[in-house]
C-alpha cells in the first residue's frame, strides 16, 4: 500500500510539474508576443495581419445584401426600355451569383422584399432613395465598364476598405506612433472596416473620404481636407452632417479661417448637386422609408408629415 501511495504521489507530482511548466511556457509566449507587437515591426505586422484578414474575408465570403440590386439597377437603367426588363435583368444576374439560402433572403425575407420582387414597378419606385448617392454611382459605373456590373461594387468596397486602413496607418506613421498600431485596431473594428469591405454599399468609399479628409485637414492642408470631405458628401449626402459639425466646432472654438468657410460652402454645394442630379424624392419620404416603415411601392406614398 505504501508503494502504491508513493507511486500515485509521484505521478501527481510529475503531472503538476508538467502543467506548471506548460503554464509558464504559455505565459512567456504571450508576453513575448505582446513585447513584439509593441515594437515598430511588430505593430506593423499585427496591423497588416488584421487588414489582410479582413480583405481575405471580403473576397472569400462577400455579403450580398439587397442594396446590390438597387445600385446595379440604377447604373444599368439607361440600357433598358422598361422597368420590367430592368427588373428581370438585375434579379436574374444576382440569382446566378448567390446560393439558394442567400437568394431566399434577397427575395423572401420579409413582405417588403417579396413585394419589390413581385412587382417591377414597385422595384423601380424605391430606386429613387439610392440615386442621390451620385458620387458612388459614378464610381460604380466607371469600374463596371472594366470589371462588369455585378463584380464592380464588391471590388470598390474591397479597394476603399484597404485604402481606409492605409490612410489610418499613414497617419500613425506621421505621428511616429506606428509601434502602437495594434492598439488602434479596435478603432477600425468600431468603424466596421472588416464589414464594409464585404458589402456592396457606399460605406467603404464614404469612410475613406471622411477619414482621409479629416486627417489631411488636421495634419497637412485644410483646403485638401475640405475637398475630400466635399467628395464624401457626393458619395453619401448624409456626410454633410460631418461637414456641418466641423464648421460648428470651428465657429464655437474661434479657430476657423476663410478656408473653412470655403470648405463648408463646398459641402453645401455638393449636397445641392446630389439633390438635383440624384432627382431626390424628398426628405420626408426618405426619412419615413428609412426610419419609420419600408414602403413597397413609393408611387402610392401619401403619408402626411407629422410630429408625434
Amino acid at each position: 500500500m505504501k508503494t502504491v501511495f508513493t507511486g500515485q504521489r509521484t505521478f501527481a507530482s510529475a503531472l503538476g510539474e508538467r502543467i506548471d511548466r506548460l503554464r509558464r511556457l504559455v505565459a512567456d509566449a504571450f508576453m513575448a508576443t505582446v513585447r513584439f507587437v509593441f515594437t515598430p515591426w511588430g505593430g506593423r505586422a499585427a496591423f497588416l495581419v488584421f487588414v489582410f484578414y479582413a480583405g481575405a474575408i471580403s473576397i472569400v465570403k462577400p455579403s450580398l445584401n439587397w442594396d446590390l440590386l438597387a445600385y446595379t439597377a440604377i447604373v444599368a437603367e439607361p440600357r433598358f426600355a422598361s422597368a420590367n426588363a430592368l427588373h428581370a435583368h438585375i434579379y436574374e444576374n444576382v440569382h446566378k451569383m448567390v446560393g439558394a439560402a442567400e437568394w431566399q433572403k434577397l427575395v423572401d425575407l420579409d413582405d417588403w422584399r417579396r413585394g419589390v420582387y413581385a412587382d417591377a414597378g414597385a422595384f423601380a419606385s424605391v430606386l429613387d432613395f439610392y440615386r442621390i448617392k451620385i458620387g458612388y454611382l459614378w464610381i460604380v459605373e466607371m469600374v463596371a465598364s472594366v470589371t462588369g456590373l455585378m463584380l464592380a461594387p464588391h471590388l470598390i468596397s474591397l479597394f476603399f476598405g484597404l485604402a481606409t486602413a492605409a490612410v489610418f496607418y499613414t497617419a500613425l506613421v506621421r505621428m511616429r506612433i506606428e509601434a502602437t498600431a495594434a492598439l488602434f485596431m479596435p478603432v477600425l473594428l468600431a468603424a466596421q472596416v472588416q464589414w464594409i469591405m464585404r458589402v456592396a454599399t457606399p460605406d467603404a468609399v464614404s469612410c475613406f473620404f471622411v477619414l482621409a479628409g479629416l486627417i489631411v485637414w488636421a495634419m497637412r492642408s485644410r483646403i485638401a481636407g475640405h475637398v475630400l470631405l466635399a467628395v464624401a458628401v457626393l458619395v453619401r449626402p448624409d456626410n454633410f452632417l460631418i461637414v456641418a459639425g466641423l464648421a460648428m466646432a470651428l465657429l464655437l472654438s474661434g479657430r476657423g479661417c476663410w478656408r473653412d468657410v470655403a470648405g463648408f460652402a463646398a459641402g453645401v454645394g455638393c449636397y445641392a448637386v446630389a439633390e438635383v442630379l440624384g432627382d431626390h424624392i424628398g426628405w420626408w419620404p426618405h426619412f419615413y422609408f428609412t426610419n419609420v416603415s419600408y414602403i413597397v411601392d413609393m408611387r402610392t406614398f401619401a403619408v402626411p408629415f407629422s410630429i408625434p
